[in-house]
């Protein structure tokens, strides 16, 4: 506990010197959080009503944020974030209403509609593929592995990595998770649609969005290091296994996603390799702060999405049946 008490943050002096990507990333990040929540509580509040309760919430939310910072050694509990996170919210509530109007989240919506399933329980496999895309804009985490991107200082790795039969593990790792990842995708979706089509056309996006992330983040001689001949091999492997199983029944493919996972988590643990926190910064050129909090949160998620996927998989869809089958 903080020496001068948890709630010492708020009578601190304003820090001295601030950046404006601080700032708006303390605002930006809870604007989409108070859109969601002001949806949800107008469904069964008034609009007046759900506007207050959304902006008590989401400053609650940033002050409990802000105080549990007091009790971790790395990092400190700032007002000028939790008045900045306070802002973002109120302006998150009063966008609410208006968002519902506009004709991108009605197309979203009707998107979402005619693909995802109505069962329930399915808003959270969606919620868990947005993580999974989230996840890739790190691109110290290597593509459908475990473990992160080695620091040219890590000589002893780079020995080993140099043997062929060393990436046979990590390809086959690779392979598993994207089979995995693939299958679980298809069991969220209707019928009607084509699953092949919508897993490759998410993991384009994931290879995009890690490709950006690595022009923008990472140093110049590491920027490819996320795509290593590992990576390759088990992605077309992958491709392969994930053309013959996404023909399968629903049941089938519920199983075999629950399976491909935990094998895939498993030797990607197993074959991957970490470095620290600090070494994993070193291979980065971002000098506008939030680096460490990024890397934390995006290397935990990385490490959880196969734990909670399974867990998801094993309770939300054992008991459907087997003749719910999706075009491939």
């Amino acid at each position: 506990m903080p020496d001068e008490g948890p709630f010492h943050f708020l009578v601190i002096p304003w820090p001295r010197y601030f950046t404006v990507f601080d700032l708006l990333v303390n605002v930006f990040a809870y604007i989409p959080l108070s859109i969601l929540f002001f949806d949800l509580a107008r469904r069964h509040l008034k609009w007046s009503s759900a506007v207050v309760i959304t902006c008590l919430t989401g400053c609650l939310l940033s002050f409990s944020m802000e105080t549990l910072q007091g009790f971790l050694p790395v990092r400190i509990s700032s007002p000028f974030d939790f008045l900045a996170n306070s802002f973002g919210t109120v302006i998150g509530a009063f966008l609410g209403p208006r968002m519902g109007h506009s004709w991108l989240i009605r197309w979203l919506v009707d998107w979402r509609h005619r693909t995802f399933s109505e069962s329930l329980g399915s808003e959270f496999g969606e919620v868990l593929l947005a993580i999974w895309l989230f996840i890739q804009l790190n691109p110290s985490i290597p593509f459908f592995a475990a473990g992160t991107i080695t620091s040219p200082n890590s000589t002893e790795w780079n020995v080993s990595l140099s043997q062929p039969l060393s990436l046979l593990p990590q390809g086959l790792a690779v392979a598993l998770n994207l089979c995995g990842f693939g299958l679980f995708a298809s069991v969220l979706l209707k019928p009607s649609v084509r699953a092949l089509r919508f897993v490759i056309s998410v993991i384009a996006v994931g290879v995009f969005l890690k490709m950006l992330a690595a022009g923008a983040l990472l140093k110049p001689p590491m920027m490819l290091d996320w795509f290593g001949k590992d990576t390759f091999v088990g992605l077309v492997g992958g491709f392969v296994l994930l053309w013959a199983t996404t023909r399968l029944s629903h049941r089938w493919r519920v199983y075999l996603a629950a399976m491909t996972i935990l094998a895939g988590g498993l030797l990607a643990k197993i074959a991957a390799i970490y470095d620290t926190l600090s070494t994993i910064r070193s291979v980065f050129s971002w000098s506008h702060g939030q680096l460490l909090n990024f890397t934390s949160l995006t290397v935990a998620l990385n490490e959880l999405w196969p734990v909670v996927a399974l867990v998801y998989l094993l309770i939300g869809f054992n008991r459907l049946p087997s003749s719910d089958v999706s075009a491939s």
